[in-house]
Protein backbone atom coordinates (compact mmCIF):
# COMPACT_ATOMS: atom_id res chain seq x y z
CA UNK A 1 0.00 0.00 0.00
CA UNK A 2 1.35 3.72 -0.99
CA UNK A 3 2.25 5.32 2.36
CA UNK A 4 -0.25 7.72 1.57
CA UNK A 5 -3.00 5.52 1.61
CA UNK A 6 -1.45 3.83 5.04
CA UNK A 7 -1.58 7.48 6.60
CA UNK A 8 -5.22 8.40 5.60
CA UNK A 9 -6.13 4.81 7.10
CA UNK A 10 -4.37 5.53 9.87
CA UNK A 11 -6.24 8.19 10.36
CA UNK A 12 -9.19 7.36 10.60
CA UNK A 13 -8.39 4.25 12.54
CA UNK A 14 -7.65 7.30 15.00
CA UNK A 15 -10.19 9.11 14.82
CA UNK A 16 -13.12 6.36 14.92
CA UNK A 17 -11.60 4.57 17.52
CA UNK A 18 -10.07 1.97 16.30
CA UNK A 19 -6.57 1.93 16.74
CA UNK A 20 -4.40 3.46 18.86
CA UNK A 21 -3.32 6.82 19.04
CA UNK A 22 0.06 7.40 16.56
CA UNK A 23 2.41 10.32 16.61
CA UNK A 24 3.45 11.75 13.02
CA UNK A 25 0.41 11.35 10.76
CA UNK A 26 0.99 13.83 7.75
CA UNK A 27 -2.79 15.31 8.23
CA UNK A 28 -2.03 17.47 5.06
CA UNK A 29 -1.46 14.13 2.82
CA UNK A 30 -4.65 13.00 4.71
CA UNK A 31 -6.94 15.99 4.24
CA UNK A 32 -6.14 15.83 0.59
CA UNK A 33 -7.50 12.16 0.40
CA UNK A 34 -10.35 12.40 2.76
CA UNK A 35 -11.74 15.41 0.30
CA UNK A 36 -11.20 12.69 -2.41
CA UNK A 37 -13.42 9.94 -0.39
CA UNK A 38 -15.94 12.49 1.05
CA UNK A 39 -14.93 11.52 4.43
CA UNK A 40 -13.57 14.42 5.54
CA UNK A 41 -16.42 15.14 8.56
CA UNK A 42 -16.45 11.52 9.56
CA UNK A 43 -12.81 12.39 10.27
CA UNK A 44 -12.87 15.64 11.99
CA UNK A 45 -16.32 14.56 13.98
CA UNK A 46 -14.46 10.97 14.90
CA UNK A 47 -11.19 13.09 16.52
CA UNK A 48 -13.70 15.64 18.41
CA UNK A 49 -16.19 12.89 19.93
CA UNK A 50 -13.52 11.27 20.58
CA UNK A 51 -11.28 13.55 22.51
CA UNK A 52 -8.46 13.52 20.18
CA UNK A 53 -8.75 16.96 18.11
CA UNK A 54 -5.06 18.00 19.45
CA UNK A 55 -4.13 15.69 16.69
CA UNK A 56 -5.22 17.84 14.13
CA UNK A 57 -2.19 20.79 13.96
CA UNK A 58 -4.01 23.89 14.68
CA UNK A 59 -3.96 25.45 11.25
CA UNK A 60 -6.15 23.29 9.67
CA UNK A 61 -8.37 22.41 12.77
CA UNK A 62 -10.86 25.57 11.95
CA UNK A 63 -11.06 24.57 7.95
CA UNK A 64 -12.01 21.11 8.99
CA UNK A 65 -14.56 22.50 11.41
CA UNK A 66 -15.96 24.69 9.12
CA UNK A 67 -16.20 21.97 6.27
CA UNK A 68 -18.15 19.54 8.60
CA UNK A 69 -20.81 22.33 10.11
CA UNK A 70 -21.48 23.11 6.52
CA UNK A 71 -21.99 19.87 5.92
CA UNK A 72 -24.06 19.44 8.60
CA UNK A 73 -26.81 22.46 7.95
CA UNK A 74 -26.96 21.05 4.16
CA UNK A 75 -27.28 17.33 5.67
CA UNK A 76 -30.38 18.29 8.55
CA UNK A 77 -32.32 20.48 5.83
CA UNK A 78 -32.11 17.60 2.89
CA UNK A 79 -33.41 15.56 6.08
CA UNK A 80 -36.08 18.00 6.51
CA UNK A 81 -37.01 18.41 2.82
CA UNK A 82 -37.09 14.50 3.04
CA UNK A 83 -39.51 14.35 6.43
CA UNK A 84 -41.40 17.14 4.69
CA UNK A 85 -42.22 14.84 1.51
CA UNK A 86 -42.85 11.67 4.24
CA UNK A 87 -45.34 13.50 5.93
CA UNK A 88 -47.37 14.86 3.21
CA UNK A 89 -46.67 10.51 1.69
CA UNK A 90 -48.68 9.65 4.48
CA UNK A 91 -51.47 12.27 4.54
CA UNK A 92 -52.20 11.03 0.64
CA UNK A 93 -52.06 7.27 1.96
CA UNK A 94 -48.63 6.80 -0.30
CA UNK A 95 -46.09 4.14 0.74
CA UNK A 96 -42.45 5.34 0.22
CA UNK A 97 -39.36 2.92 0.79
CA UNK A 98 -36.80 4.94 1.75
CA UNK A 99 -33.26 3.25 1.33
CA UNK A 100 -29.34 3.59 0.61
CA UNK A 101 -28.02 7.24 2.42
CA UNK A 102 -30.96 8.31 4.43
CA UNK A 103 -31.30 4.64 6.16
CA UNK A 104 -27.80 4.42 6.17
CA UNK A 105 -26.61 7.85 7.59
CA UNK A 106 -28.67 6.90 10.63
CA UNK A 107 -25.96 4.43 11.83
CA UNK A 108 -22.87 6.23 11.25
CA UNK A 109 -21.58 7.70 15.02
CA UNK A 110 -22.62 11.26 13.69
CA UNK A 111 -25.37 10.80 10.86
CA UNK A 112 -24.99 15.05 9.78
CA UNK A 113 -21.42 13.78 8.64
CA UNK A 114 -22.66 11.40 6.28
CA UNK A 115 -22.21 13.88 3.05
CA UNK A 116 -25.29 12.73 0.50
CA UNK A 117 -26.28 14.09 -2.62
CA UNK A 118 -29.48 12.92 -3.25
CA UNK A 119 -32.60 11.53 -0.95
CA UNK A 120 -33.46 7.47 -2.72
CA UNK A 121 -37.13 6.72 -2.01
CA UNK A 122 -38.81 3.43 -4.13
CA UNK A 123 -42.08 3.38 -5.16
CA UNK A 124 -44.47 0.68 -5.81
CA UNK A 125 -46.36 0.28 -9.07
CA UNK A 126 -49.68 1.19 -7.66
CA UNK A 127 -48.86 4.43 -6.23
CA UNK A 128 -46.22 5.61 -8.92
CA UNK A 129 -48.35 8.17 -10.68
CA UNK A 130 -49.97 9.36 -7.23
CA UNK A 131 -46.27 10.11 -6.04
CA UNK A 132 -45.40 12.28 -9.16
CA UNK A 133 -48.66 14.33 -8.52
CA UNK A 134 -46.96 14.53 -5.25
CA UNK A 135 -43.75 15.46 -5.72
CA UNK A 136 -44.68 18.14 -8.42
CA UNK A 137 -47.74 19.45 -6.03
CA UNK A 138 -44.34 20.11 -3.45
CA UNK A 139 -43.19 21.70 -5.90
CA UNK A 140 -40.47 19.50 -7.05
CA UNK A 141 -39.79 19.15 -11.30
CA UNK A 142 -37.85 16.25 -12.82
CA UNK A 143 -34.94 16.70 -13.87
CA UNK A 144 -34.33 15.40 -17.18
CA UNK A 145 -30.82 15.28 -17.79
CA UNK A 146 -30.14 12.54 -14.68
CA UNK A 147 -33.46 11.08 -15.08
CA UNK A 148 -33.95 7.45 -16.22
CA UNK A 149 -36.77 5.68 -17.37
CA UNK A 150 -37.12 3.54 -14.05
CA UNK A 151 -35.48 6.01 -11.77
CA UNK A 152 -36.78 9.43 -12.76
CA UNK A 153 -35.19 12.23 -10.65
CA UNK A 154 -36.83 15.30 -8.88
CA UNK A 155 -35.46 18.69 -7.79
CA UNK A 156 -36.80 21.65 -6.08
CA UNK A 157 -36.02 24.51 -7.31
CA UNK A 158 -36.14 26.81 -4.71
CA UNK A 159 -34.64 23.71 -2.03
CA UNK A 160 -31.75 22.30 -3.47
CA UNK A 161 -33.32 19.25 -2.64
CA UNK A 162 -32.94 16.34 -5.29
CA UNK A 163 -34.94 13.03 -4.87
CA UNK A 164 -34.40 9.62 -7.28
CA UNK A 165 -37.53 8.34 -7.17
CA UNK A 166 -37.06 4.55 -7.95
CA UNK A 167 -39.75 2.26 -9.96
CA UNK A 168 -36.98 -0.38 -9.83
CA UNK A 169 -34.36 -0.69 -7.23
CA UNK A 170 -31.80 -1.92 -10.21
CA UNK A 171 -32.12 1.52 -12.25
CA UNK A 172 -32.85 0.54 -16.15
CA UNK A 173 -30.34 -2.42 -15.85
CA UNK A 174 -31.69 -5.63 -17.51
CA UNK A 175 -30.42 -9.26 -18.04
CA UNK A 176 -29.74 -12.43 -16.16
CA UNK A 177 -28.46 -10.56 -13.22
CA UNK A 178 -31.46 -8.57 -12.66
CA UNK A 179 -33.68 -11.48 -13.06
CA UNK A 180 -32.01 -13.33 -10.13
CA UNK A 181 -32.24 -10.01 -7.50
CA UNK A 182 -35.75 -9.99 -9.16
CA UNK A 183 -36.46 -13.06 -7.99
CA UNK A 184 -35.00 -12.19 -4.04
CA UNK A 185 -38.38 -10.11 -3.82
CA UNK A 186 -36.09 -7.53 -1.71
CA UNK A 187 -39.30 -4.88 -1.71
CA UNK A 188 -42.21 -7.33 -0.92
CA UNK A 189 -44.16 -5.40 1.53
CA UNK A 190 -44.50 -8.27 4.22
CA UNK A 191 -40.52 -7.35 4.79
CA UNK A 192 -40.69 -3.84 5.08
CA UNK A 193 -39.76 -2.23 8.38
CA UNK A 194 -40.96 0.78 9.71
CA UNK A 195 -38.13 3.63 10.55
CA UNK A 196 -38.09 7.12 11.83
CA UNK A 197 -36.55 10.22 9.67
CA UNK A 198 -36.97 13.07 11.92
CA UNK A 199 -40.38 13.18 12.88
CA UNK A 200 -41.93 11.42 10.31
CA UNK A 201 -42.30 7.85 9.84
CA UNK A 202 -40.80 5.75 6.83
CA UNK A 203 -40.31 2.49 5.71
CA UNK A 204 -37.07 0.63 4.28
CA UNK A 205 -35.87 -2.87 3.62
CA UNK A 206 -35.20 -5.23 5.75
CA UNK A 207 -31.40 -5.65 7.23
CA UNK A 208 -31.03 -8.89 4.80
CA UNK A 209 -32.63 -7.24 2.21
CA UNK A 210 -30.60 -3.91 2.92
CA UNK A 211 -27.37 -5.29 2.67
CA UNK A 212 -27.95 -7.62 -0.34
CA UNK A 213 -29.22 -4.26 -2.22
CA UNK A 214 -26.33 -2.54 -0.94
CA UNK A 215 -23.41 -5.44 -1.90
CA UNK A 216 -25.29 -5.05 -5.61
CA UNK A 217 -25.53 -1.50 -5.54
CA UNK A 218 -21.60 -1.45 -4.62
CA UNK A 219 -20.50 -4.04 -7.47
CA UNK A 220 -22.35 -2.11 -9.33
CA UNK A 221 -20.38 1.29 -9.15
CA UNK A 222 -17.10 -1.28 -8.92
CA UNK A 223 -17.73 -2.64 -12.17
CA UNK A 224 -19.21 0.25 -14.31
CA UNK A 225 -16.96 3.14 -13.37
CA UNK A 226 -15.02 2.13 -9.88
CA UNK A 227 -16.06 2.97 -6.10
CA UNK A 228 -14.30 5.27 -3.24
CA UNK A 229 -13.97 4.13 0.47
CA UNK A 230 -17.28 5.50 2.10
CA UNK A 231 -19.12 2.85 1.33
CA UNK A 232 -16.80 1.01 3.57
CA UNK A 233 -18.18 3.11 6.50
CA UNK A 234 -21.53 2.32 5.15
CA UNK A 235 -20.85 -1.55 5.20
CA UNK A 236 -19.30 -1.41 8.60
CA UNK A 237 -22.03 0.70 10.23
CA UNK A 238 -24.68 -1.27 9.10
CA UNK A 239 -23.70 -4.39 9.67
CA UNK A 240 -22.59 -3.35 13.14
CA UNK A 241 -25.83 -2.15 14.22
CA UNK A 242 -27.97 -4.70 12.43
CA UNK A 243 -25.72 -8.24 12.94
CA UNK A 244 -27.99 -10.19 15.21
CA UNK A 245 -30.71 -9.35 12.92
CA UNK A 246 -29.24 -10.28 9.56
CA UNK A 247 -30.44 -13.64 8.30
CA UNK A 248 -26.53 -14.39 7.09
CA UNK A 249 -27.90 -18.24 5.59
CA UNK A 250 -30.01 -16.33 3.46
CA UNK A 251 -27.16 -13.42 2.46
CA UNK A 252 -24.44 -15.46 1.27
CA UNK A 253 -27.12 -18.11 -0.52
CA UNK A 254 -27.98 -14.76 -2.52
CA UNK A 255 -24.34 -13.63 -3.39
CA UNK A 256 -23.40 -16.93 -4.08
CA UNK A 257 -26.07 -16.88 -6.82
CA UNK A 258 -25.17 -13.71 -8.18
CA UNK A 259 -21.34 -14.72 -8.04
CA UNK A 260 -20.86 -11.67 -5.37
CA UNK A 261 -18.85 -14.15 -2.88
CA UNK A 262 -15.50 -13.70 -3.23
CA UNK A 263 -15.85 -9.84 -3.68
CA UNK A 264 -17.76 -9.89 -0.77
CA UNK A 265 -15.39 -11.77 1.47
CA UNK A 266 -12.74 -9.80 0.25
CA UNK A 267 -14.65 -6.16 0.33
CA UNK A 268 -15.81 -7.49 4.03
CA UNK A 269 -12.06 -8.11 5.44
CA UNK A 270 -10.95 -4.60 4.71
CA UNK A 271 -13.13 -3.51 6.19
CA UNK A 272 -12.69 -5.58 9.53
CA UNK A 273 -8.56 -4.87 8.85
CA UNK A 274 -9.53 -0.85 8.68
CA UNK A 275 -12.93 -0.09 10.19
CA UNK A 276 -13.70 -2.86 12.89
CA UNK A 277 -16.12 -4.62 10.76
CA UNK A 278 -17.49 -7.50 13.16
CA UNK A 279 -15.70 -10.92 11.82
CA UNK A 280 -19.33 -12.48 12.44
CA UNK A 281 -20.80 -11.34 9.24
CA UNK A 282 -18.70 -13.55 7.95
CA UNK A 283 -19.73 -17.13 6.18
CA UNK A 284 -19.35 -19.90 8.22
CA UNK A 285 -17.00 -22.44 5.99
CA UNK A 286 -14.11 -21.45 5.56
CA UNK A 287 -13.39 -17.75 3.45
CA UNK A 288 -10.58 -16.87 1.58
CA UNK A 289 -8.34 -14.46 2.84
CA UNK A 290 -5.73 -13.13 -0.11
CA UNK A 291 -3.57 -10.37 1.08
CA UNK A 292 -2.54 -9.53 -2.85
CA UNK A 293 -6.03 -9.79 -3.82
CA UNK A 294 -7.48 -7.28 -1.04
CA UNK A 295 -4.51 -4.97 -1.41
CA UNK A 296 -5.39 -4.46 -5.47
CA UNK A 297 -9.09 -3.50 -4.52
CA UNK A 298 -8.00 -1.20 -2.20
CA UNK A 299 -5.86 0.34 -4.02
CA UNK A 300 -8.48 0.49 -6.75
CA UNK A 301 -10.76 2.41 -4.39
CA UNK A 302 -8.25 4.88 -3.32
CA UNK A 303 -7.51 5.79 -6.90
CA UNK A 304 -11.25 6.15 -7.84
CA UNK A 305 -11.55 10.12 -7.44
CA UNK A 306 -8.38 10.41 -10.12
CA UNK A 307 -10.41 8.05 -12.41
CA UNK A 308 -13.42 10.26 -12.14
CA UNK A 309 -11.76 13.47 -12.85
CA UNK A 310 -10.16 12.03 -15.74
CA UNK A 311 -13.34 10.74 -17.16
CA UNK A 312 -12.62 7.12 -17.04
CA UNK A 313 -16.26 6.46 -16.32
CA UNK A 314 -16.78 3.38 -18.69
CA UNK A 315 -20.59 2.29 -17.79
CA UNK A 316 -21.09 1.95 -21.55
CA UNK A 317 -18.61 -0.65 -21.77
CA UNK A 318 -19.03 -2.49 -18.83
CA UNK A 319 -22.77 -2.64 -18.11
CA UNK A 320 -23.12 -6.02 -20.22
CA UNK A 321 -21.30 -7.65 -17.38
CA UNK A 322 -23.04 -6.49 -14.44
CA UNK A 323 -26.67 -7.36 -16.22
CA UNK A 324 -24.48 -11.11 -17.00
CA UNK A 325 -25.12 -10.82 -20.70
CA UNK A 326 -21.51 -11.52 -20.83
CA UNK A 327 -19.99 -13.56 -18.61
CA UNK A 328 -15.62 -13.67 -20.16
CA UNK A 329 -13.18 -11.36 -20.81
CA UNK A 330 -13.33 -12.09 -24.64
CA UNK A 331 -14.95 -9.47 -25.76
CA UNK A 332 -13.22 -5.97 -26.69
CA UNK A 333 -14.67 -6.35 -30.12
CA UNK A 334 -18.28 -5.73 -28.55
CA UNK A 335 -16.46 -3.01 -25.99
CA UNK A 336 -15.34 -0.94 -28.93
CA UNK A 337 -18.56 -1.54 -30.88
CA UNK A 338 -20.68 -0.35 -27.47
CA UNK A 339 -17.68 3.00 -27.01
CA UNK A 340 -18.60 3.45 -30.72
CA UNK A 341 -21.81 3.20 -31.24
CA UNK A 342 -23.23 3.79 -27.18
CA UNK A 343 -26.93 3.45 -25.96
CA UNK A 344 -29.23 6.52 -25.52
CA UNK A 345 -28.82 6.20 -21.78
CA UNK A 346 -25.36 6.06 -21.59
CA UNK A 347 -24.74 9.54 -23.74
CA UNK A 348 -23.15 12.32 -22.57
CA UNK A 349 -25.70 15.43 -21.63
CA UNK A 350 -23.75 17.00 -24.65
CA UNK A 351 -26.37 14.83 -26.63
CA UNK A 352 -29.51 15.32 -24.91
CA UNK A 353 -31.68 15.60 -27.76
CA UNK A 354 -30.57 11.66 -28.62
CA UNK A 355 -31.34 10.84 -25.32
CA UNK A 356 -34.90 12.35 -25.25
CA UNK A 357 -35.71 11.57 -28.90
CA UNK A 358 -33.69 7.79 -29.69
CA UNK A 359 -34.62 8.82 -33.32
CA UNK A 360 -31.62 10.76 -33.33
CA UNK A 361 -29.21 8.83 -32.32
CA UNK A 362 -27.78 7.98 -35.60
CA UNK A 363 -26.83 11.71 -35.63
CA UNK A 364 -25.20 11.39 -32.05
CA UNK A 365 -23.02 8.99 -32.91
CA UNK A 366 -21.78 11.49 -35.95
CA UNK A 367 -21.79 14.06 -33.98
CA UNK A 368 -19.53 12.17 -30.95
CA UNK A 369 -17.15 10.87 -33.77
CA UNK A 370 -16.48 14.38 -35.16
CA UNK A 371 -15.90 15.38 -31.94
CA UNK A 372 -13.16 12.91 -31.30
CA UNK A 373 -11.65 12.44 -34.69
CA UNK A 374 -11.45 16.75 -33.99
CA UNK A 375 -9.70 16.22 -30.35
CA UNK A 376 -7.49 13.49 -31.66
CA UNK A 377 -6.32 15.63 -34.71
CA UNK A 378 -5.63 18.31 -32.22
CA UNK A 379 -4.11 16.17 -29.02
CA UNK A 380 -6.68 17.40 -26.68
CA UNK A 381 -7.89 13.67 -25.89
CA UNK A 382 -7.28 10.05 -25.22
CA UNK A 383 -10.52 9.40 -23.82
CA UNK A 384 -11.71 6.91 -26.04
CA UNK A 385 -8.14 4.66 -25.75
CA UNK A 386 -8.05 5.61 -21.67
CA UNK A 387 -11.94 3.88 -21.37
CA UNK A 388 -10.86 0.38 -23.33
CA UNK A 389 -7.56 0.19 -21.33
CA UNK A 390 -9.66 1.49 -18.02
CA UNK A 391 -12.42 -1.42 -19.11
CA UNK A 392 -9.53 -4.24 -19.82
CA UNK A 393 -8.45 -3.48 -16.41
CA UNK A 394 -11.59 -3.64 -14.77
CA UNK A 395 -12.44 -6.98 -16.47
CA UNK A 396 -9.11 -7.67 -14.99
CA UNK A 397 -10.16 -7.12 -11.46
CA UNK A 398 -13.61 -8.48 -11.96
CA UNK A 399 -12.20 -12.55 -13.12
CA UNK A 400 -9.82 -12.15 -9.89
CA UNK A 401 -12.64 -11.54 -7.78
CA UNK A 402 -14.97 -13.94 -9.41
CA UNK A 403 -17.22 -11.36 -10.55
CA UNK A 404 -17.50 -13.14 -14.10
CA UNK A 405 -19.91 -15.96 -13.17
CA UNK A 406 -21.51 -18.21 -16.10
CA UNK A 407 -24.79 -18.25 -16.55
Amino acid sequence: MKQEYKEYWDALGVALGCKETREHIDWKVVEEIAKEQITLPVLYHGLWANGRLGLLPQEIQEEWKEITCVTAIREMSRNADLERVLQAAAEWNIKLICFKGNVIARLYPEWKTRISGDSDIYVYERDKSKAVKLLQDLGYRQYMEDSKEMVPVYVHPFRNHKIELHFSLWEDYEGYQMELLDSMQLTREESLIKIKIGNADAWTLSPTNHLIFQMFHIIKHFVVQGIGTRYMLDITCFVNHHLNELDKDMFWSCMEQLHYTDFCIHYFRLCIKYLNLKQDILPNHDCPDDLEKQDKLLSDMMAFSNREKADYKVITLMSPYLEGRETRSGGSIMRKLRLIFPKPDVLQDDFAYAKKHHILLPIAWVHKWGRFVKNRLTGKSTSAVNKLEEADSRIAIMQEMKLLGDK
